[in-house]
């Protein structure tokens, strides 16, 4: 009834054609109920914010296991949460 969302990296990036020929370390799935009423939308416009800022990239890019790249994601999000 929710979605979910995995991010993976690849230090060693991935060949994908990308625009500016660079290889691609960061990748974002997202998985999502039919019907989910833009659930997904949602999810990958919230990753999309996150990968968007080079210095974050470069921060999961630098930390040592898919743990550290968790905290670093919740951490931020975290932080971008809005105040009551």
């Amino acid at each position: 009834a929710r979605a979910v969302a995995c991010i993976a990296r690849s230090k060693k990036g991935v060949d994908f054609g990308a625009l500016d020929g660079q290889p691609v370390h960061l990748f974002l799935a997202v998985l999502a109920p039919r019907g989910g009423s833009g659930v997904h939308l949602k999810a990958l416009a919230r990753g999309s914010r996150l990968l968007k800022d080079s210095a974050f990239c470069a921060h999961l890019l630098s930390v040592p296991d898919a743990a550290a790249m968790w905290n670093a994601i919740r951490d931020r999000e975290m932080s971008d949460a809005p105040r009551d």
